[in-house]
């Protein structure tokens, strides 16, 4: 939570971006993988991935929230494509083309959810993970830990 705690954060770059995805979300993972039995190298895949797909999803999930208190996690680079070049949080979330940058977000959190190992389609690890994953955000688990 360090970048976080730097300032706050405005349409960061992409190498900014998914160094902040690997810091909150994907380390967690990769503290993680021993405790659910998986080998180190598949260990680290999934909390790669799935890291990254459960950041962006949040990401996604929290961007008028962010936009409130100052801060857009949304890629320089995809809002420039889209023609977006203002830093100011409420005219990104308020532009109409917001919803193609998000679109372009989105697809990426699926190719990272889609992007199992072999330990992932393990029904336990695999429900470790998501608990794990659930205790750390605000939202609850549906089932009980």
């Amino acid at each position: 939570m360090a970048m976080d705690a730097a300032g706050d954060i405005v349409a960061p770059d992409e190498a900014t971006l998914d160094l902040y995805c690997d810091r909150v979300a994907s380390a967690v993972g990769r503290l993680s993988v021993r405790i659910f039995g998986m080998h180190e190298d598949a260990g680290r895949r999934l909390a790669h991935h799935l890291g990254r797909a459960l950041q962006l999803t949040n990401i996604l999930r929290d961007i008028d929230e962010d936009a409130d208190i100052g801060r857009v996690y949304l890629p320089r680079e995809l809002l420039a494509r889209e023609g977006i070049s203002t830093t100011d949080p409420a005219s990104i979330v308020g532009d109409a083309r917001l919803p193609r940058v998000c679109a372009v977000l989105a697809e990426r959190a699926k190719g990272h959810y889609a992007h199992p190992t072999r330990s992932w389609r393990r029904r336990r690890v695999r429900r470790c993970a998501l608990r794990a994953s659930c205790r750390r955000r605000i939202a609850p688990c549906s089932t009980p830990i």
